[in-house]
């Protein structure tokens, strides 16, 4: 990692308590276990922000190919009118 920076985090006793087992049950340090679940979400997010469906793709592309094939449009009603 890059430069590293600490955050002072004041839970709750209980919460404490079922961080730590969590923490331990899968062999981590509490801020080990901490620190996965933040980058686990960012990543999360980051995917789900940014990932789009095959089709989607393929629209794009699609569109991106023809966007010369555009069209100035001066009145709306009249375009429909000869589609």
């Amino acid at each position: 990692m890059e430069n590293m920076s600490q955050i002072k985090l004041n839970l709750p006793i209980e919460l404490k308590v079922f961080v730590a087992g969590e923490a331990k049950s899968n062999g981590l340090t509490i801020a080990s276990y901490l620190r996965y679940l933040i980058m686990a979400k960012k990543e999360e997010r980051e995917i789900r922000e940014f990932l789009a469906s095959n089709r989607l793709e393929n629209k794009a592309i699609e569109a991106k190919s023809r966007f010369k094939q555009r069209v100035k449009v001066k009145n709306i009603d009249e375009f429909f009118a000869t589609i």
